[in-house]
């Protein structure tokens, strides 16, 4: 489960990066997917009842009943009662038709193609939410080579100019870095998440190098393993310089306070003294000298236009109105792009270009999934919130020590992405949702499927398993059969000393002392 659950992850980053459905490297993906899906399902269903996370599961479910609902065909009678459906009717009595059984989108191909991209995050979701603490560190700290990779392959993208040819996408950001996506935006988030994520690793190496009763004293391994991940940090803030994303920039200081905020919290809860702040700091200080004097004046050139464009707001004022219009059901998942269109004025078009999303998130899920969308997003928000809180308030028992750094990690990953998706659109890339599934994934507390399943007495017949339960409250002798009650652990029995005793009497009242 976790060697599929890594393979999809790492296929998700290598071939999730474009920004549009039916592309041949998201069906690719979505092929390669499909196992972990079924792997996953099927591991659910062994969890016990009592630690599945029905909340967010039933969260995917409202999503994927959404698109499939869009995909349903209607009588006619019911379809053409939708808002903004008569130049459809036009357009098909003008051939001299029927009309016949549509579904709820005005696209489906679309639609399917949007549902089908959905294959991929939510294997992810689901494999790594039955997954132990320790899996999912590893897949959390997985991210980390990604991102390095994706910083020096955006390096030599800068270096190469614009006919690059490891630009694995058309139409993408020319002098820009992108690594292994289309667009520098999304480049952007997938560093600020990585720098979270890295902060989450020099917090926990740099409290197991230093702990809170040695001032002087270091465990070499943890403090190689603190700085390497302090150069990580240094390395993706080098990286952002390069991406040149206003809203990625902003974004990134808010890691970076979040960041401080993962430290303190590691050293609250083991007590441990402050190196993971102290290099976290250095981190931070040398990551934001080294590039200045090669970055800077490029990345105060993307502000002189300000935070925002003109024709971003042209196009939330256009798609508010097609919104409004197709309000309250939509007009389908994945279908902006032509309804936007028919929407658009002349005075609003750009020269050999085309409006692909909304950028802003929130606002085409509106106008596509009208308010059972809107509904399903904001209680979302409100599982996140609860979480969250959860999270952050102070280590749990179900949760393992060395997980509550990455799941604080998640929980300002999801936040920032979240706030990212209402000047931009990531969460519209295979490889960000996938980040941001596993992430949802690591707010959840793990499943403990060991330590919550019965031991198997299948072959003992029901008195034994009754027992099993209830010790009996008589004596054990040493050599007598007893069917009714298992032994004692070893590690349940008291520690005695018995100098004089000989060996066969110390045994029995051994077992004796275990059995009162």
């Amino acid at each position: 489960m976790f060697a599929l659950t890594a393979f999809t992850v790492i296929a998700s980053f290598l071939l999730g990066g474009g920004t549009r459905s039916g592309m041949v490297s998201d069906a690719i993906l979505e092929l390669l997917a499909l196992p972990l899906l079924l792997c996953g399902l099927w591991r659910w269903r062994d969890i016990p009842a009592d630690r599945r996370p029905r909340s967010i599961f039933v969260l995917c479910a409202a999503s994927a009943l959404l698109l499939s609902m869009q995909l349903l065909p209607l009588p006619p009678a019911l379809w053409t009662m939708l808002p903004h459906r008569q130049p459809i009717i036009e357009s098909i009595q003008s051939i001299q038709r029927d009309l016949p059984w549509m579904p709820m989108s005005v696209d489906p191909l679309l639609t399917l193609a949007s549902l089908l991209t959905m294959i991929a995050p939510l294997s992810v979701f689901i494999a790594a939410s039955c997954l132990e603490g320790e899996q999912r560190r590893h897949l959390a700290l997985l991210i980390l080579p990604m991102s390095a990779v994706s910083v020096f392959l955006g390096l030599l993208q800068v270096a190469q100019g614009e006919d690059s040819p490891l630009r694995f996408f058309n139409y993408t950001n020319p002098t820009e870095a992108v690594g292994f996506f289309a667009n520098r935006n999304h480049f952007s988030a997938f560093l600020y998440c990585a720098i979270l994520f890295a902060s989450a690793w020099l917090a926990e190496t740099a409290s197991k190098a230093a702990p809170a009763d040695s001032k002087h004293r270091f465990e070499m391994t943890s403090f190689v393993a603190a700085t390497a991940a302090a150069t990580l940090i240094v390395i993706l803030l080098s990286g952002q310089a390069m991406a040149r994303s206003r809203a990625g920039i902003a974004l990134t200081l808010l890691a970076l306070i979040g960041a401080i905020a993962i430290a303190y919290a590691k050293r609250r809860d083991i007590q441990a003294n402050g190196s993971s702040n102290r290099l976290l700091l250095g981190a931070i200080t040398v990551g934001a000298i080294l590039p200045a004097p090669f970055a800077l004046y490029r990345v105060l050139d993307r502000f002189d236009a300000g935070m925002f464009d003109e024709t971003r707001w042209t196009i939330a004022i256009r798609a508010m109105g097609a919104a409004r219009t197709f309000f309250p059901f939509g007009a389908g998942i994945g279908t902006f792009v032509p309804v936007y269109a028919g929407f658009e004025r002349p005075e609003d078009a750009v020269v050999n270009a085309y409006v692909n999303h909304a950028h802003n998130d929130l606002l085409e899920l509106f106008l596509e999934s009208g308010v059972i969308g809107v509904g399903v997003a904001a209680a979302f928000i409100g599982w996140w919130a609860r979480s969250s809180w959860r999270i952050w308030r102070g280590p749990a028992a179900s949760r393992p020590a060395l997980e509550e750094p990455y799941a604080r990690a998640a929980t300002l990953a999801v936040a920032l992405l979240l706030l990212h998706s209402l000047v931009d659109y990531p969460l519209r890339t295979a490889a960000m949702t996938t980040i941001f599934a596993l992430a949802c994934a690591l707010m959840i507390d793990p499943p403990l499927v060991a330590a919550n399943r019965q031991p198997d007495h299948s072959d003992d017949g029901p008195s034994r398993r009754k027992s099993a339960k209830a010790p009996p409250t008589r004596p054990i002798s040493i050599g007598t059969p007893n069917a009714e009650a298992p032994p004692p652990r070893a590690s349940a029995a008291p520690v005695i000393d018995w100098p004089t005793e000989p060996k066969g009497a110390r045994r029995q009242t051994s077992v004796r002392e275990k059995a009162e």
